[in-house]
């Protein structure tokens, strides 16, 4: 079943707003967190994992630790979703909580790996 809205992909910083026109049925997610001391690292990332053709399968989204962060996977052209709020109250361990959300919520299959992986 499709996430829907009467917004656009993109158009807004909550994991919905990420989420938007993506069916959790048919659509795999492959999730990265990330803040702006690892903004290089997410690049390269996004560059490999769009070589190796991961959009073709799956949807690519980032949690943006920070409005720095936010504004430049907007630019990559990257679903992105601001985290920000939940770093400054839980940190790191506030990746879980999303992976969680969109498994058990928006029911995702969903793979979490970090930016240091390619």
């Amino acid at each position: 079943m499709p996430v829907t809205d009467r917004g656009r992909a993109g158009e807004g910083d909550t994991l919905k707003d990420a989420l938007l026109g993506l069916d959790c049925d048919t659509t795999p997610m492959v999730v990265t967190f990330v803040n702006e001391d690892y903004a290089q690292f997410v690049e390269n990332w996004i560059v490999h994992a769009r070589m190796c053709g991961i959009e073709k399968s799956a949807a690519i989204v980032v949690g943006a630790m920070d409005a720095t962060v936010l504004q430049l996977a907007r630019k990559w052209n990257v679903r992105v979703f601001s985290m920000e709020h939940t770093n400054h109250s839980f940190g790191w361990g506030a990746q879980i909580g999303v992976v969680n959300e969109l498994i058990a919520t928006w029911r995702f299959s969903t793979l979490m790996c970090h930016v240091d992986m390619v």
